[in-house]
């Protein structure tokens, strides 16, 4: 089992987007992908790439994701995502696991809505990846102050809230042994989807499936208190 969870980073204030930043990511997203398909046609096919060609290539993606320009950096995501969620590639991640990890924190802090819904699957593949321990749980404590921020900020679209709120109760329930600091998240979501709760049918049910997964990790004992609150 993982060890003990340690206490997270301080909150970092995510930047608004710039005025006039479309929040319509789908498009985004979709043209990137594209690009990416276009840029790598004819390249050999995945199954017969050597491992080594293989991880070459995404050490370089990875790298990319900090990219000072904007297309580079979202090809770069898209590129990772892909990979990660083709092959699993243990060893290779878990030594790549810090610059991973950086890159993601980089491009949250960017606080562009596209960068934001391409480097949240990313997070939460690489703790698929890593799975269950120590290395999954320094994930958590690094994103979670600047996801939770996010799926809270109204300025950001619904899709992007959304997005955030799965990935942070994925990234909980594979890495987070801490039963207190997995219903404070259920509890955030709960602000979302409640009666009272603010958002588009979208945001709401997301939040709601989001919740449901991480009820199903709590003990027994917890439940009553859970469910009346």
């Amino acid at each position: 089992m993982p060890p003990k969870r340690r206490k997270g980073r301080q909150m970092i204030v995510p930047e608004e987007p710039a005025s006039g930043e479309s929040d319509d990511v789908a498009s985004v997203t979709s043209s990137v992908g594209d690009s990416v398909a276009d840029d790598s046609a004819g390249e050999d096919d995945p199954d017969t790439v050597t491992q080594e060609d293989l991880e070459f290539l995404l050490s370089e993606q990875i790298d990319n994701m900090s990219d000072k320009n904007v297309r580079n950096r979202e090809a770069a995501l898209c590129a990772v995502q892909k990979s990660l969620m083709q092959k699993m590639l243990g060893d290779f991640v878990d030594g790549r696991r810090e610059t991973l990890l950086h890159n993601i924190e980089f491009c949250l802090k960017k606080g562009r809505s596209s960068d934001i819904m391409l480097a949240v699957p990313v997070a939460t593949l690489l703790c698929i990846q890593l799975g269950a321990g120590e290395e999954s749980e320094g994930v958590l404590t690094v994103l979670r102050p600047q996801l939770a921020a996010f799926v809270q900020d109204k300025h950001f679209s619904p899709a992007v809230r959304a997005n955030c709120s799965s990935a942070l109760a994925l990234i909980t329930f594979i890495s987070c042994e801490d039963m207190n600091l997995t219903s404070e998240i259920m509890a955030l979501m709960e602000q979302l989807f409640t009666p009272n709760g603010t958002g588009s049918a979208d945001l709401q049910s997301r939040a709601l499936v989001s919740w449901c997964l991480l009820l199903s990790v709590l003990p027994e004992s917890r439940f009553d208190t859970v469910v009346e609150r």
